[in-house]
């Protein structure tokens, strides 16, 4: 019984503390992942105030007070009017040629959204598209691999420490359950004590009337009251071994259900109210 409520009190606990970790990663991941897209979305907005370029803005600060050189971004733009490339400018980038500009920039426009992430080349490219005039297209894009290589990593980070932290709470645990349930075990001890010495004190006043009682019999025959002390008797009996047997319940097979006849029961039991 106390090895089944140790593996209760184990696994709770288990399901409580990965419940706290699961959260806590979901946390802290999805504001990094909010962040993230903040700070892309506030570098294409710049790039596209500035027609494709940072213009004369020289640092982008982050939403953690960081200031990032703006020349330390790659990025490049291409202006379209309708499929036809107008200008384009991958002067700021060394991964991708004019052609491959052109054909990007062509691929984002046909997609409903204005604002997105594509993946080429295995290079995360974040775009923007915006219309510079009636007929012009404006699309600026960024290169974001390292933001999203950044956010992987603190996600793969998260799920590492908080498995190592589930392992070493859940040890903790098993080794702090035994003291936790010893109160428990303690006081079932005692009760399991007082119901077996209160069993055994109270048999014997039941032998002294039984004993009695019998005497009785052989003296003046059985009549309805000694049959009515003696049926007492034996339920008294019945039920002190059944508190006995109660307090040592690990010891009990399983409880096995049976029809009994209630009427006889019944009429039994108003025998001995009978004047």
């Amino acid at each position: 019984m106390f090895r089944r409520l140790r593996l209760q009190f184990i696994t709770i606990a288990s399901l409580a503390i990965l419940f706290i970790l699961v959260f806590t990663v979901g946390i802290i991941n999805t504001v990094r992942s909010f962040q993230t897209e903040q700070e892309i979305s506030k570098v294409l907005n710049t790039l596209t105030e500035n027609n494709g370029s940072f213009g004369k803005t020289t640092e982008i600060e982050t939403n953690q007070g960081l200031e990032i050189p703006s020349d330390s971004f790659q990025f490049f733009s291409v202006t379209l009017s309708g499929d036809k490339v107008v200008s384009q400018d991958t002067s700021h980038t060394s991964l991708i040629n004019d052609e491959e500009a052109a054909r990007y920039a062509l691929k984002v426009c046909r997609l409903t959204n204005n604002l997105g992430t594509i993946r080429e080349k295995n290079i995360n490219l974040s775009y923007q598209v915006s219309k510079v005039s009636k007929d012009k297209i404006l699309v600026v894009f960024l290169d974001t691999t390292y933001y999203y290589n950044s956010s992987q990593s603190l996600f793969n980070l998260s799920i590492l420490l908080s498995l190592f932290a589930f392992i070493f709470f859940v040890i903790i645990v098993s080794a702090l359950s035994g003291i936790v349930i010893r109160p428990f075990i303690r006081n079932y001890e005692q009760q399991r004590r007082f119901i077996t010495n209160a069993g055994h004190e109270l048999k014997t006043p039941l032998a002294i009337i039984s004993a009695n009682t019998e005497l009785q019999e052989l003296m003046t025959g059985e009549n309805e009251w000694t049959k009515s002390t003696n049926d007492q008797v034996a339920r008294l009996t019945t039920l002190i071994n059944s508190f006995v047997a109660l307090s040592r319940l690990e010891e009990q097979p399983d409880i096995v259900l049976q029809d009994v006849d209630f009427s006889y029961i019944t009429e039994d039991a108003a025998e001995d109210f009978k004047g």
